[in-house]
């Protein structure tokens, strides 16, 4: 299979869902030397949910809304052309029919994905920010051709150029990236009060406010992690297959005390040692990205956090012992309705589903 054939076969799987971890590596790796190639995948995706274009339409009606799209993003009348005339060699007309089917802003809200722009302070570059809402997953690719998979409920913020000395991103929630190597610019991710500094590498971090920690599993690579403004605390460095936890918590009732030398301090950074053995795929922490929900020892109160943002729901606990319920296992293609009825199968509790609201209380007497 020639290289043109193969990267058209790639976007295609990665469109439909069948692509592999390895596949999208080498969709991404191909995509960094082609501008204009970058372009047209990340239009084609961002569409991706929003069409309702008939499958048995007519030719013309494909050209026709190719021709707008290419159109609206300023792109030539022959590289309309040639994608089109490409996607019909990869004999998935449904497939792409579906992503030309719909060139409003409306798409972009219909699948969850935000882009604007806005300036952070005077003085300060302007930001681009995307912003995934809860029920969504998705990806976008950085100005320097760094590919970064967005978790439900998560906004990162980056300059549009990436000029000055470090490539600098602002993330809220959850986000894998895989970094472009420039070693004259380090690449900077700013999640909460922490800094995780790279160079080249593949890397998660999980940095929901409301979780008050922040995590970052190294895939490959090397990563530095420091929080910001102490001088004092020296920089922890990750090697692959290594999870670094900072409990913020901690860090701020650390900073309202006076600790006395005797005193033991509490545990600011926790390093667990992953599966060296083990697919990305199959890691917890980088389920998310291939669909699946998986917990281990969570509380009902901490799982029911990450179902908020996996449904897009709002769950109520009427009573404190449902919140100390414990659960282990994983959601996939399960619907809110039998993932809450397969936790109440493992654990004494009841629930009731108002529209996207539930209701959660336990079946237990409850001692005063």
């Amino acid at each position: 299979m020639n290289s043109e054939n193969l990267i058209w076969r790639l976007i295609a799987r990665s469109l439909s869902g069948e692509a592999s971890q390895e596949e999208m590596f080498l969709m991404h790796d191909i995509l960094k030397e082609d501008e204009l190639l970058q372009q047209q995948y990340e239009i084609l995706k961002q569409f991706w949910r929003c069409s309702n274009l008939p499958a048995n339409a007519e030719n013309e009606v494909y050209e026709k809304k190719i021709s707008v799209l290419f159109e609206k993003t300023k792109m030539t009348a022959s590289s309309a052309n040639n994608f089109l005339a490409k996607s019909k060699r990869l004999r998935r007309r449904k497939i792409f029919s579906a992503v030309l089917g719909s060139v409003v802003i409306l798409g972009f809200l219909s699948a969850g994905l935000y882009f604007f722009t806005y300036k952070s302070a005077a003085n300060q570059p302007t930001l681009t920010q995307v912003v995934v809402k809860n029920g969504n997953r998705n990806s976008t690719m950085l100005p320097d051709g760094s590919r970064v998979w967005l978790n439900a409920g998560s906004v990162l913020s980056y300059s549009k150029d990436f000029k000055g000395q470090t490539r600098d991103v602002y993330l809220k929630g959850e986000a894998f990236f895989d970094v472009v190597k420039k070693s004259n610019q380090p690449f900077i991710v700013h999640a909460n009060s922490v800094d995780i500094k790279v160079l080249g590498t593949a890397f998660n971090v999980k940095s929901y406010i409301e979780d008050n920690k922040v995590e970052a599993t190294l895939i490959r690579g090397i990563i530095q992690v420091t929080r910001q403004g102490d001088k004092n605390q020296k920089p922890v460095f990750l090697h692959p297959n290594e999870k670094l936890v900072i409990n913020l918590k901690e860090i701020k009732t650390q900073t309202n005390i006076q600790v006395k030398p005797a005193v033991e301090q509490p545990v600011l950074f926790t390093l667990y040692h992953l599966d060296s053995t083990a697919k990305t795929e199959n890691l917890v922490e980088t389920s998310w990205m291939y669909n699946r929900l998986e917990f281990r020892g969570d509380s009902f109160k901490e799982l029911a956090k990450k179902l908020e943002r996996w449904y897009n729901v709002k769950i109520i606990f009427e009573d404190n012992t449902a919140e100390q319920l414990s659960f282990n296992g994983s959601f996939e293609n399960e619907t809110i309705d039998q993932a809450f009825e397969a936790l109440k199968a493992a654990a004494a509790f009841d629930y009731e589903i108002k529209e996207n609201e539930i209701f959660v209380k336990s079946t237990k007497a409850i001692i005063p």
